[in-house]
This record gives C-alpha cells, sequence and structure tokens, in this order.
C-alpha cells in the first residue's frame, strides 16, 4: 500500500471494467473515508464487498453487469445512500432486504434486467423515491400499496415483463413524468388512470396490444404529453385520442398496419420527428406540408411511389432527415431538393431512374443512400460560368458517401482526368514543341570516323575546345540581349536580382507558430483581477491562486492585472514579467517575449514593465499587498511579496543526462480491426511461435517473429520501431530483425539466458500459448479532478457515436475506443492498461492537480494486483509516446490509410472517417490509366537500333551452368535458352569518349591514348523460369567475382528473367531468340546414355563372334596333319596380316590424332587461344606452360579453365593392368575408386593399346565424322566480320547424334552421377525438347513479337491446336515412332511476311542437320490430316486474328509506395509480371480484366476495381466504337480470352522458398 495520504479526500472513484472477481477487491477502499459516490460496474463481483460498509458518506453506489444475487449486508449499513443501481444483475426479490429501503434518502432505484417475479418486499417504505426501473424483469403483479406511498415519482419504467393490469392506484402518480410500459400483454387494460397523469411528458406503449377500443377516448388533459410510442400494436389507423395532443413533438407508429394517413395531422404544429416506417402507406396527405417544425420524416418500407410524397414538400425548410428507403418510388419531387436544411437523404432500394437536376444545389446534405437502384443515372453537375468544376460551389450530394467508401479518394472521371494532367484532344505535347532530339547515333559515327582516321589529340583538342568558347561567349551575349529587352519593355530587373540575393541569418530567423490561446485562457480577456504565469520549458504556465505572491530567485513570471474602468465599462491592464536573480538566460528571455506576446493577444495598449528581484516598482508591489502573508522560513518578504530560495520550474535547455530506458517487452497482435501492443516479462518463456514481438532496451530496439506470425504484423512491428526511434530516441537506435531459429546471442542474453545461447529445443520455448480468440484487457481512461478538499476520479467515457449503421442496422454500444480528442488541455488524466500506466499532462493543466494525479496514480497502481514489469510512465502533452498513441484509435497510425483494412473495420476502431475525410485527401495516382498506349517500334528504327548496339559490341562470351560450374556455351547453341537453366553472357562494348550526353557538331576525333579505355563490360544473367536461385548464387561467388577484379567499375551486372529481358541484350541474338522447355543437361544425359547402350551391344556382338571364331579354330585343330599344314600356311597369312594391320595402326593413330584436334594445324603442343578478356597472371602463366607431348583430345580434355576447381588433389597413378576387351572401360564410364585414371582423366597406354585392335573400326569413323563436320561447317558457312568473334569446340560427330526415337520418361529423370564430367567434345546444341509426358515427343513453337521487332521470341507450347493463331507462324516438329520424323512451318493466313521467312529460318538451323527429319513448309488451310493435326492431338478450333496485340496493356494497382497506385507495364509483358500480391488490370480491346493475386489486400481490391471502372468509361468516351466489359478473373482460373495476351502461356510459377 502506498502511503500517500490522499485516500481520505478522495471523494469519487469509477473503478469500472476492473477484475474484481475471486477475492480481489482492494482492501485499500476502506480508507476511502470520504468518498460520496462508486462505480463498481462490470467488475465481475458476485457479492457486495465487506469494504463498503466503511464508507459511511457513501450517496451514489453502481454495480451494474456483475453477477450479484443478494444485497444483504454491507448496503444496508450505508445511511447516507441515496442512489442504487444494480441492473444487469442476478438479484432475485428474496435477495433484497426490506431493510434497504429504510433510509429516507434513497431517491432513486434501479433493478433492472434481473430475476424478479415480483416486487420487492417493503419497497412501498421508500417514500422519497423519484426514479424506479423494474423493467426486463418477469413480474406479473403491481401490489395496490405501491403507489399509495410513492406518489412522488417522476420516473416509472414497467417494460418487459408480464403484466396484464395496473392498480387503481395509478391514478396518484400526479407528478409522474415518464411512464414506460413496453412490451406488456395489456390487450385488456382500458388505460383510463391515463388522463389522470396530468404531468406526462413521455408515454411509452410499444407492443401493449393497442387498438382503438383500449385507447382512452380523449387525451385533453395531458397537455404536456410531447413524445408517444404506439409501436409494434397491429394497428389499422391512428387512435383519434392522439388529435388531441397539441404538444406533440414525436410520434412512433412503425411497425403497424396503418394504410392511410388522415388529413387531420396539421394539428400537431409542434411535430418534429414522425415515424411510420413498416407500414402499408400508398400516399401522404397534402396537410404534411403545413408541418413546419418537422425535422425528421421516416418512410421506409412502405408502398409509396411518386405520386404518394405531396409536391408541396419543399415548404418543409426545418426538415434534416428524409428516408423512403424500400419504396416504390421512380422519381422525387423536385420541391424536395429544395428544403434547405436537408442533411440526410435515403432513398436505398427504390426504382429510381434519375434525381432532380437540383439535388446539387443541397450545399449542407452530408448522407445520400442511393444504393439498390440498378437504373438510376444520376443528372451531370452544373458548372458555373467563370468557375472551374472542381472548385464550383455545387457538389456532388452523394460525394461524402462515396469517398467514405474509397478512403476519400474522387474517382471520377473528371478529377481523375485532372490530376494526371490530360491534355485536350489536339494540343501538341512539350516533346513536339521543344527542340528536336540530338542523333546519337551520328555522332557515334563521326567519333568513329574520327578514330579511323587516326587524328592526334592536340588538334582534336585544339578545336574541341576553341568550339566551349565560343558557346560560352555567344550564351553571355544572349544573356545581356535578355536582360536588355527585359528593362526596354518596362520589367522591374532590380527586384528580381534582389530577390536572388541571400538573406542574411537575422533576416532567415522565422517566428515560432504558437497559438496563444493554448497557453492563456480566453476568460483572461473578459475577466478582472490578477493572472499570474511562470516560465516553464520555455512556455508560460498558470500559477495556483494559493501560490500568487510567492516569486522563486531562479525563474521568472508574467503578471496581469485587471479592472474594470467605470466609465467606458471596459478592461484596464497593466502587463509585468518579473525577472529572479538566480534566472536562467532562457527563462529571461521567455518572459519579455511572452509578456509583449500577452498583450499583442489582449490587444492592450499598455506598456510591458520590466521588474528586477529586489528592485520592483512600487505599482508592482501594490499589487500583492496582503495582511495575511506571513514570512516563509526558507525566503524572505519584500513589501507584498515573498522570495523563495531555489527553483521552481525547469530550465527549457537540454541537460546533459542521458534518458534511461527500462527493458521492455511488447506482444503486437491484432484485437479486432486494431493493433495492440500488450507489455510482457522480458524473459524467453514469454515467446509466441503465432504472435510478433517488439524487444526494447534504449539503444536497440529487437523485432522477433514467430514462425507462425501474419506478414501484415511483421511489417507494422518494423513500422513501430521506426517511429519509436525517429519520435523519441532521435534516430539514436539501432532496428535489429531477428529471425526465428537465428537469433543473436544478444538477443538470448537479454532475455536472461547468460550464456547466449538459445533454449534447448525439448523445452518448448517458444510455444503457441495464445489463442486466436484472446481478447486482452482494455484500458481505463480516468480524469482527475481537484477542488476545494477533495479529489475525484471519474472514467471518461468515449464519445457516443450513432447507433444507426450504414445499410439500417443498429451497432453495438459497447465499440467504442478511446479518441485523442477525449483529453484536454487543461486536465490531468491516468490511463491504466493494467501492465502500463500512463499519467499524462496536459498544458495547461495546474500544478496542484499534477501532484495529486501522481499521488493518485501511486495509489491506484499498488490498489490493484499487476504482474511485475508494470510499470508508471508520465506522458507531457506533445510528447506522447508511441506505446501511448498505440492506445487510441486514430492517434499517428503506423499508416495513414492502413490499406489491409476495410472501411467497415476502420470505422468499427471509432475513427470519425467524416472528420477525417475533411482534413485529410488519401493520395492516389491513377495518371496511368489516362496515358496513351505506347507505340509500336517501327521497323526501320528497330533495325537501326540494333545495327548500332551489335556495332558497338566487340566481343560476346557464353556460359551455361552444368551442375555446379558454367562452362562455356558451344557456338552452335548461342540463341537457344531452356526455362530450366541459367546462362551467363559476358560482353564487352565500345563506348564513345565523354558519353552520349551532348551530341556535337562538326568532325571529332578521339585521342590514341583514350581508345583502349573507351569500353564497358556488362554481364548479362539470364534465368529460366523453371531454374532455381542457385544458379545466381554460384554466378555470384564465381565468375562475378572473377569479372570484377578484371574489369572493376567499367563492369556492370544486370540480371534478367526469362521473357523479361532488356532490348540491348535481344539485339544480340538478331530475332533468333529461342526458349525450349525443360534442362538442357538432361537431353545430355538421355543421348549418353544411349551411345552406351549401342556400345554395350557392339560388345556383346564382338564377343559372339569371337566364341564362334574360337569353336572353328577348336574343329579345326580336330583335324590330321593335312590341317596342321594349312594351319601354317594360315600362321604365314596371319603374320603378313598382322603386319598389315599394325602400318593401319600407326596410321589410323595418325590420323586421329589430326581429327581430334579439331584445327587444320596436327600439332598437339599448340596452346590454345587466350580469350580477350583474360590476363597475364602468375596463375594462367603456369598454366601455360609446355606440357607433356599427348595428343590433342587429351589436351583439350586437361585444360583447366580458371572457373574450374578441383574439389580434391588427384595424384598420378600407374596405368591399369591389361583388361579383356569385354570388359573394357568406355569414355563416358568413369571408375568409381578413386585414383583408376590419371589426373587429365585419359586412358592408360596399355588401355589403348589392347583396345586399339577391337575399336579400329570405331576410331576411324569417329575421325572421319569429325572431320567431315569441321571441314563442311568451314566450307558451307562463313563468318560474319560484325558478329562478335567466338571461339568453336570441336563438333559432334554424326555417330553420336541423337536419332528420332521415343524418350522414355525414366530415362530422362535419370540424373548423372556427382563426380561424372562429361568430355568437351559433347557439349553441343541438342534441339530436341521432350514433352512434360516424355513420350510423344512432339514439339511446337511460336514465334511472336511484342511491341516490336527487337522483342521477338520464339517459344516452346503446349502443341494443342487451340494455340494455333491465323496472325503467327509456327514450327512444329512430329517425330515418328521408328526414327525420324517432319518439321513443319506453318505459315498463318494474316501472318507477317518477314516473319513467315524468319520463322523458316529458324527451322533450317534447328532441324536442318538432323537424319531422318523433313521440312514442310505448309500454309493455312493446307495441313496434312496424318502428321500435323495428329501431332497437335487433332483438328480443332483456334483463333483467326490477332487484332488483341494492337490494343494490348498491362497495369499494376499497388500500395508499396505507402498510397494506391497504377503503373502500367510495357508492351513487352509477360505471364511473370502477374504479381502475386497485387492486382492487375488487363485491356485485350475487347474485355477488361480484372486479375486478382492470391495474397491482395480487400481495400486494393476494392480501389483497383473503382479504376478499372473509371478506366473503362474512359474508353467509353476516348473509343466509342470499341466499348469494353469489365470482368473479374483470378489467380489460376484464367481464360482462353485472357490467357492469350501473354506470349508462352503456361503454370504460374511457383515462389522458391
Amino acid at each position: 500500500m502506498a502511503c500517500t495520504g490522499v485516500l481520505p479526500f478522495v471523494r469519487g472513484v469509477d473503478f469500472t471494467k476492473n477484475d474484481f472477481s475471486s477475492g480481489q477487491f482492494p482492501e485499500s477502499v476502506r480508507l476511502m473515508t470520504g468518498v460520496q459516490w462508486l462505480k463498481l460496474d462490470r467488475t465481475g463481483l458476485k457479492e457486495i464487498p465487506e469494504e463498503l460498509g466503511k464508507l459511511q458518506k457513501l450517496e451514489h453506489l453502481s454495480l451494474v453487469r456483475n453477477n450479484i444475487e443478494r444485497l444483504h449486508g454491507e448496503v444496508t449499513l450505508l445511511p447516507c445512500l441515496r442512489s442504487l443501481n444494480v441492473r444487469h444483475n442476478k438479484v432475485r426479490a428474496s435477495g433484497v432486504p426490506p431493510d434497504l429501503f429504510r433510509p429516507d434518502e434513497l431517491s432513486s432505484l434501479d433493478l433492472s434486467h434481473n430475476c424478479l417475479r415480483e416486487v420487492p418486499e417493503g419497497l412501498d417504505r421508500a417514500r422519497s423515491l423519484l426514479v424506479l426501473n423494474l423493467s426486463h424483469n418477469k413480474i406479473e403483479n403491481i401490489p395496490n400499496s405501491l403507489f399509495v406511498h410513492l406518489s412522488d415519482l417522476l420516473y416509472l419504467d414497467l417494460g418487459h415483463n408480464c403484466l396484464e393490469t395496473l392498480p387503481p392506484q395509478t391514478r396518484r402518480l400526479a407528478n409522474l413524468h415518464t411512464l414506460v410500459l413496453n412490451h406488456n400483454p395489456l390487450g385488456h387494460f382500458q388505460l383510463r388512470q391515463l388522463p389522470s397523469l396530468v404531468s406526462l411528458e413521455t408515454l411509452h406503449l410499444r407492443a401493449t396490444q393497442r387498438a382503438q377500443h383500449n385507447m382512452p377516448q380523449s387525451l385533453e388533459m395531458l397537455t404536456r404529453l410531447a413524445d408517444i410510442d404506439l409501436s409494434c400494436n397491429g394497428l389499422a389507423s391512428l387512435p383519434e385520442c392522439l388529435f388531441t395532443l397539441r404538444s406533440l413533438r414525436r410520434l412512433n407508429v412503425s411497425d403497424n398496419c396503418i394504410s392511410e394517413m388522415p388529413s387531420a395531422i396539421d394539428l400537431w404544429q409542434n411535430l418534429e420527428t414522425l415515424n411510420v416506417c413498416r407500414n402499408r402507406l400508398t400516399a401522404l396527405p397534402a396537410s404534411l406540408c403545413r408541418l413546419t417544425m418537422i425535422r425528421r420524416l421516416l418512410l421506409n418500407d412502405n408502398l409509396l411511389d411518386f405520386d404518394g410524397i405531396p409536391s408541396g414538400i419543399g415548404k418543409l425548410s426545418a426538415l434534416e432527415v428524409f428516408s423512403a428507403a424500400y419504396n416504390r418510388l421512380e422519381m422525387i419531387p423536385e420541391g424536395l431538393c429544395r428544403c434547405g436544411s436537408l442533411r440526410k437523404l435515403v432513398l436505398r432500394g427504390n426504382r429510381l431512374v434519375t434525381l432532380p437536376d437540383t439535388v446539387h444545389l443541397l450545399t449542407d446534405l452530408e448522407v445520400l443512400d442511393l444504393r439498390d437502384n440498378p437504373g438510376l443515372i444520376l443528372p451531370p453537375r452544373p458548372c458555373p460560368s467563370g468557375e472551374d468544376t472542381e472548385s464550383s460551389s455545387a457538389s456532388h450530394a452523394d460525394s461524402t458517401a462515396a469517398r467514405l467508401r474509397y478512403y476519400n479518394i474522387d474517382f471520377s472521371l473528371r478529377n481523375q482526368l485532372r490530376l494526371a494532367g490530360a491534355m485536350p484532344p489536339g494540343a501538341p505535347r512539350q516533346s513536339e514543341q521543344g527542340t528536336p532530339a540530338k542523333d546519337a547515333v551520328a555522332r557515334k559515327l563521326r567519333l568513329r570516323r574520327g578514330i579511323s582516321r587516326g587524328g592526334t589529340a592536340g588538334g582534336g583538342g585544339r578545336d574541341e575546345v576553341d568550339g566551349d568558347q565560343a558557346k560560352i561567349l555567344k550564351g553571355m551575349k544572349d544573356v545581356a540581349r535578355d536582360n536588355i529587352d527585359a528593362a526596354d519593355s518596362g520589367r522591374d530587373q532590380g527586384n528580381r536580382v534582389d530577390s536572388l540575393k541571400p538573406r542574411r541569418w537575422d533576416e532567415a530567423l522565422e517566428r515560432p507558430p504558437l497559438d496563444y490561446s493554448e497557453f492563456f485562457e480566453e476568460e483572461v480577456k473578459e475577466r478582472e483581477g490578477l493572472f499570474v504565469w511562470e516560465v516553464e520549458n520555455f512556455l508560460p504556465s498558470p500559477v495556483e491562486e494559493a501560490a500568487i505572491g510567492k516569486f522563486y530567485e531562479g525563474d521568472c513570471y508574467v503578471v496581469l492585472r485587471s479592472t474594470r474602468d467605470l466609465e467606458t465599462g471596459g478592461l484596464n491592464r497593466q502587463i509585468f514579467f518579473w525577472i529572479g536573480e538566480k534566472a536562467t538566460l532562457d527563462k529571461r528571455a521567455c518572459a519579455a517575449i511572452h509578456a509583449v506576446n500577452l498583450r499583442n493577444w489582449l490587444g492592450a495598449r499598455c506598456r510591458t514593465q520590466r521588474e528586477e528581484m529586489g528592485d520592483e516598482s512600487p505599482e508592482f508591489l501594490a499589487l500583492f499587498i496582503n495582511d495575511d502573508l506571513d514570512d516563509s522560513e526558507d525566503g524572505e518578504s519584500s513589501g507584498g511579496i515573498v522570495y523563495v530560495r531555489g527553483g521552481r520550474t525547469p530550465s527549457g535547455f537540454y541537460t546533459v543526462e542521458e534518458a534511461s530506458y527500462p527493458t521492455r517487452l511488447y506482444r503486437i497482435h491484432t484485437v479486432g480491426s486494431a493493433v495492440h501492443l500488450e507489455p510482457m516479462a522480458p524473459k524467453s518463456s514469454s515467446l509466441d511461435v503465432g504472435h510478433v514481438f517488439l524487444l526494447d532496451i534504449g539503444k536497440k530496439l529487437f523485432t522477433w517473429a514467430g514462425l507462425k506470425s501474419k506478414n501484415t504484423l511483421r511489417s507494422k512491428a518494423r513500422l513501430v520501431a521506426e517511429k519509436i526511434d525517429r519520435n523519441e530516441r532521435k534516430n539514436g537506435a539501432e532496428i535489429v530483425t531477428e529471425i526465428a531459429g537465428q537469433e543473436s546471442s544478444e538477443f538470448w542474453r537479454i532475455l536472461g539466458h547468460e550464456d547466449g545461447m538459445p533454449p534447448a529445443p525439448n523445452s518448448g520455448i517458444p510455444k503457441e500459448e495464445v489463442d486466436n480468440t484472446y481478447v486482452p484487457r482494455g484500458c481505463r481512461l480516468y480524469r482527475v479532478r481537484l477542488g476545494t478538499g477533495y479529489l475525484e476520479l471519474p472514467q471518461v467515457e468515449p464519445v457516443a457515436e450513432s447507433m444507426l449503421a450504414p445499410g439500417g442496422t443498429f451497432k453495438a454500444p459497447h465499440a467504442r475506443p478511446l479518441t485523442p480528442a477525449l483529453l484536454a488541455s487543461r486536465g490531468v488524466y491516468i490511463l491504466d492498461c493494467y501492465a502500463d500506466i500512463f499519467v499524462w499532462f496536459g498544458k495547461k493543466s495546474t500544478r496542484l492537480v499534477r501532484a495529486a494525479a501522481m499521488k493518485l496514480c501511486q495509489e491506484l497502481f499498488v490498489m490493484i494486483k499487476r504482474p511485475g514489469h508494470a510499470l508508471v510512465t508520465r506522458v507531457q502533452e506533445g510528447t506522447e509516446t508511441q506505446i501511448f498513441k498505440s492506445k487510441f484509435a486514430g492517434w499517428d497510425d503506423i499508416v495513414a490509410v492502413d490499406f489491409t483494412r476495410t472501411a467497415e473495420s476502420v470505422r468499427r476502431t471509432g475513427a470519425d472517417l467524416v472528420e477525417w475525410a475533411k482534413r485529410q485527401e488519401t493520395k492516389a495516382d491513377l495518371a496511368a490509366l489516362f496515358a496513351p498506349r505506347q507505340p509500336l517500334m517501327p521497323v526501320a528504327e528497330a533495325r537501326a537500333l540494333a545495327e548500332e548496339w551489335n556495332e558497338d559490341l566487340e566481343a560476346m562470351e557464353a556460359f551455361v551452368l552444368e551442375g555446379r560450374k558454367f562452362v562455356r556455351l558451344p557456338e552452335e547453341e548461342l540463341g537457344h535458352f531452356y526455362s530450366g537453366d541459367c546462362y551467363v553472357f559476358l560482353c564487352r562494348y565500345w563506348v564513345p569518349p565523354g558519353g552520349d550526353d551532348d551530341g556535337v557538331e562538326g568532325n571529332e576525333e578521339v585521342p590514341d591514348d583514350d581508345e583502349e579505355e573507351c569500353f564497358q563490360c556488362v554481364v548479362y544473367f539470364w534465368q529460366g523460369r523453371e531454374a532455381s536461385n542457385m544458379g545466381w548464387l554460384t554466378f555470384t561467388f564465381s565468375l562475378r567475382r572473377k569479372f570484377a577484379g578484371l574489369f572493376g567499375e567499367k563492369l556492370e551486372v544486370v540480371r534478367t528473367h526469362q521473357q523479361q529481358e532488356n532490348l540491348k541484350f535481344m539485339a544480340h541474338f538478331r530475332q533468333k531468340f529461342i526458349i525450349h522447355k525443360g534442362k538442357r543437361r538432361n537431353l545430355l544425359d538421355m543421348l549418353i546414355r544411349k551411345e552406351k547402350e549401342k556400345a554395350e551391344q557392339l560388345a556383346a556382338e564382338q564377343a559372339r563372334i569371337a566364341e564362334e571364331e574360337a569353336k572353328k579354330e577348336t574343329e579345326a585343330s580336330a583335324t590330321g596333319k593335312g590341317g596342321r599344314a594349312g594351319s601354317k600356311e594360315r600362321d604365314g597369312d596371319d603374320d603378313s596380316k598382322e603386319d598389315s594391320s599394325s602400318k593401319d595402326e600407326s596410321s589410323i593413330s595418325k590420323s586421329g590424332s589430326n581429327s581430334k584436334s579439331g584445327s587444320k594445324e596436327p600439332s598437339a603442343e599448340k596452346e590454345l587461344p587466350k580469350m580477350w578478356w583474360e590476363e597475364d597472371t602468375d596463375e594462367d602463366s603456369k598454366l601455360r606452360e609446355s606440357p607433356p607431348k599427348e595428343t590433342a583430345v587429351e589436351k583439350v580434355e586437361e585444360k583447366k579453365y580458371w572457373f574450374e576447381e578441383d574439389d580434391e588433389e588427384t595424384k598420378p597413378e600407374e596405368p591399369p593392368p591389361k583388361q579383356p576387351s569385354v570388359e573394357k572401360k568406355y569414355w563416358w564410364e568413369e571408375d568409381d575408386e578413386e585414383g583408376k585414371s590419371g589426373a587429365d582423366g585419359s586412358k592408360g597406354e596399355a588401355e589403348r593399346e589392347s583396345s586399339a585392335g577391337d575399336a579400329d573400326t570405331k576410331d576411324s569413323v569417329v575421325s572421319e565424322g569429325m572431320n567431315g563436320d569441321e571441314n563442311e561447317r568451314e566450307g558451307s558457312s562463313e563468318q560474319d566480320p560484325s558478329a562478335p568473334f567466338i571461339p568453336r569446340p570441336p563438333s559432334m560427330p554424326k555417330s553420336l547424334e541423337p536419332e528420332s526415337e521415343p524418350v522414355v520418361k525414366e530415362v530422362v529423370k535419370e540424373k548423372t552421377p556427382e563426380k561424372s564430367k562429361t568430355p568437351a567434345i559433347y557439349k553441343r546444341p541438342w534441339l530436341i525438347s521432350c514433352t512434360d509426358d516424355g513420350v510423344s515427343g512432339v514439339e511446337l513453337f511460336h514465334l511472336r513479337s511484342n511491341g516490336g521487332p527487337l522483342c521477338t521470341r520464339c517459344i516452346q507450347i503446349n502443341p494443342e491446336a487451340s494455340a494455333l493463331n491465323s496472325a503467327f507462324c509456327y514450327i512444329l516438329k512430329v517425330p515418328f515412332g521408328e526414327g525420324g520424323g517432319v518439321v513443319y512451318i506453318w505459315i498463318g493466313s494474316k501472318s507477317d511476311t518477314d516473319e513467315a521467312g524468319l520463322v523458316e529460318e529458324i527451322a533450317r538451323e534447328m532441324y536442318g542437320g538432323e537424319d531422318g527429319l523433313g521440312l514442310q513448309v505448309i500454309h493455312e488451310g493446307s495441313e496434312p490430316e496424318n502428321f500435323f493435326w495428329v501431332g497437335l492431338g487433332g483438328r480443332g478450333p483456334y483463333e483467326k486474328d490477332a487484332t488483341f496485340m494492337l490494343h494490348s496493356r498491362l497495369f499494376r494497382c499497388s500500395n508499396e509506395r505507402g498510397y494506391f497506385t497504377v503503373s502500367e507495364k510495357c508492351s513487352d509483358f509477360c505471364q511473370d509480371d502477374l504479381a502475386d500480391d497485387d492486382i492487375m488490370i488487363l485491356d485485350n480491346g475487347e474485355q477488361v480484366f480484372l486479375w486478382l493475386g492470391a495474397k491482395c489486400s480487400e481495400v486494393e481490391i476494392k480501389l483497383a476495381f473503382k479504376s478499372a471502372q473509371v478506366y473503362v468509361q474512359h474508353l467509353r468516351a476516348k473509343q466509342p466504337e470499341m466499348p469494353r466489359k469489365l470482368f473479374l478473373t483470378l489467380k489460376g482460373k484464367e481464360s482462353r480470352r485472357f490467357s492469350k495476351c501473354f506470349h508462352g502461356w503456361g503454370p504460374h510459377k511457383i515462389a522458391l522458398e
């Protein structure tokens, strides 16, 4: 218990929503002996606490919404009790003691919403009762004696009971003002006592079975009756007695069967609200227009049409709400729009066709509900002459509602066109009006001519310098001429020059934007008296009356004396500022400044007088003359004032002390639609895998996200940390993001692990503890009130919202969060969040209230049981912490408009969207929707651009990822890409000196010294759709490092994905950019296996022949001598054959050496050519040393490129022993055991000798095949001099080329062993791609250009007839089952002639060299049935034109910039541009599709849908001949109309984790 001594002075406390269940009621309440009112609502009490018996001065007790069953005990001991509220409990009649009604002071009793079946005993003895509420019980009878003694009742509520009649003594209640009898079966009760209640003002008879026969005939005696409710009674007409009520103001007859309103309603001249909803009205009487005082007219759910509303309704000048939802209105009278006070117009669910044009004149209209009117067309807004449409006073009546639904974004076409800066048709663009663009290509040609001429550096440089000087002189002359012309025309040139002159430092100072109404109260202007302010932190703070006259020597004060002038009645003022002897400089200066500003704020004409300590003027001392002032022990007296030693207020200057920050751990999660920060104990056991945590240690902020936490909370936690760092730590804190499972040791030390190690896996930390339905404790806001001798601590309730939600449904009354508007600058508040208590000081609060608040906060902290990590924090107005702000809705939200929320969820947080919409306009950028489509690049321009880029390309080398290393890509594969592989292209470009920014006329020359430096190296990394990111990682840590060390700053790395290549890269392939499906390595493995099978078959055949020969020799040896003689002759023949075979073997080995060398020079010792990017290093010089003499093939296989490294050191061993020919190891096989082959990977001499005889024929075929291919290639094709030089590897012999046989799926999926290496001669282009099934082998390639010739690609697609289009060309390969096949070049009837020639050229390069394949060019309509349509799975329908290519546009809707924006993709878009977390808008010329990603938010969907509507509306006005319709499509459910706009459409790419 905190011994502060303030509890006896507390007069009232509100403990609502605290948890006092299970005996947790605070014992310190007994010390509040002076308490007069106490609220214990929703505290979980089951019985009356004993501590209440000590509160002898308690007058008002509230126990609402608890579980109390009995009121016996302490409540009867309260002698001063005047008000008792125990509604929403479980009290029975037996639980109410008769002694409770003995006190004569009890005036208010509320026992509603309990379990009473009868009136409590002894209630009739409470003669002083004024308010009695027994509603929502089960009372069946009212005793006659009750109203005999309770004749002073003012309020009586007996609704929702089982009463069938009332006692006759009810007529004794002559003072009764309010009588509520709702929902009682009073069908036989005649209400004869009703005319006797002459003071009655409110009468509610809802659902009491009222009719004409059980209503009084006249109510003339009830002259004060103003509010009557007869709803839900089944009335067929209005009772006649109602027309005798002359003072009636509110009438509710809803939910009845009334079909006609009588014309006598004009007798209710004071009527303000008329509710006739849910009846059968077909028309309203014309006399309604004479009710000039009516403000609310509710007509929902009737049968009203246009004729049913009187035309003179415009006379209702006071009408504010007109609601006629769900009727039969096709039009509303124009007079309704003449009701100038109309603020809410509800016409939902009607048959409206249009509205009167005068609806735009309703300037005060706040709500216009026109939903569920499908045929409604709003009238155009009138545009006043001479004014802009957007600034006109007339505005759309539904603009407020529409903006609230779309976050205050005006989606009207006119406004969006204005924001986008759209120009009127025919207006010239800025680029057309300016100077023509300089020709960069011409400049490059001039530079190249200068290089070719070999101009000197001196001459060219001198001419260039002279030219620059001439330009500078010319520019200076032009500026001088402009100045002279401006002076002659009369313009003030001197002022313009003076405005550009820099100001001095004192001139640049600006006054701080202070609003002195925040520091000086408004009553100071009108009230006379003495007012004193002290300077505290640069600002004036009022001094309490008890402290006026006491001045601290370390402070400064501002004093105001106001007296009333008897003659004029005005106020005469005197203003002084007093300076203490030991006051700091900032206080002295601020006192003088605030004194002058106080005079200006008051509008006074007096002067400000300076008073110093010990030298005060008599006028100043006369203000404080008081005989009651005594000298203080700590001060001295001077005249009428007292000096006090020391200082009372702090200085405004920053201190050198470092702020200390306690270690806090917050759990971030959602509660409803808000983000909540729940303080937790800073230990590892508090972590939860389903939530995000923020650990604050002052200079470091850690964010930790559980594995099951939401991505939105992770981003919001980061934003919270950034706001804390920026606003509270002055950007001095470090934000650390901890990943679950990879936390730092410092993080675990802070959470209690001294060794810095994470918890053991079996410890269960972190674990999922918090349920998704967990609701944290609510925050309670107290306001500290200080009076003369007492303290009060009431709770501040949020401002009540409108109970009627949009759409007519009622909202829950408890859904009202705290808002910043509840905090007043003059008050001091205590925010109790259970684990955090904040004391908030307003700027205008007094010092005594602040001190009392701190003491009350200490008592409140100890009074309630709290966790060990709970803290008390002081908060000053204007310097609130982010944690404190997070407790209030709409106060400095993490995102101004949270796009993860809906409009309804934001409204449920308590944020006033109407006020927010008035103060803030949400930014949105839709300009891309109104920009013209990107024009197609002309063919001539594309060719010129491609020639320019290829001319600048000096050299290019290509690499492909095989396994874990990048190897050189053979020249034959250049331009062929596989979707499962990664490629690297190293390009060297010539760059003109000085860049391409400025064009220089005349001849330009480049010095010889700079010619070698005029280059740039660009590395393009190409990644297929099906390739993993390991290729990029391998490139980053291998080739990229090597290139960076070689070229340094001249290196640029460009990463590009499939079908997202830039134009410069694609221009190097000259429109032959072919993309295959699958992986390149799969084909090579398949072919190697097939060759292995062939070799095994050949070996088996040789073994069989050898066995047959052995059998023949055995048979021959069994013959006689004749056979022996014959054998000698055969031996001689064999010897001669041996000699000849040895000669043939030597010749074959020589020819094999020449053929395997891959060049015309047979020397095997010749060094391989050095690449242009390789430099002389120690490593490379060692590699270029003369190797031992071997064959050329061995030389090629032994060559180690710089990107290859040996995983293990291999040592040469002795060659293996000679093996039989059947068990020989072929070139595609490797020994599993380590060390069976040399470091060069070649065979031993003994193995080569043993296999020479068996492989005679094969070696010859291999040599001839290689020579033949090489000679044929050299003789047939001629190298283009402009093409970059790329070294050519040896070609694959024809004998090893793949056959056109069906490929089995198991063969394709077989993986090559990890240690296996494929010889370089087998790295050649394999232009056969397998389909997904791996059986058919049918391939279909589609040639298409998106946006221009530079974006031409030939992509392999699924072989289906629906993929064809008459506007394109295709390549179809149909293999035969026994080998061979046919290749069709399909030319569409509407295809381009250039593309037709291009596709034929590509097909011949791809399949022209394969045996058994025939090429056939067919045009659309002449397709053979046997193979063409069979390869496509049968004849089927397909598209006949591609007009969508001229109109296709793709837009991306996103909020990644913090606001909603729409951006357009380039015309060369692809399927991977469909972002999964965004929304795309696709226009194909006929339809507009709204594509929804799987991770897009609800608000993005709403804004994107509205943007698509604006786009369709814009196209209707711009292209009326091509109307579009809006369609919705989801990811994975796209139609053919959608997918045809994307080249090579296939399954969506799966995100790699």
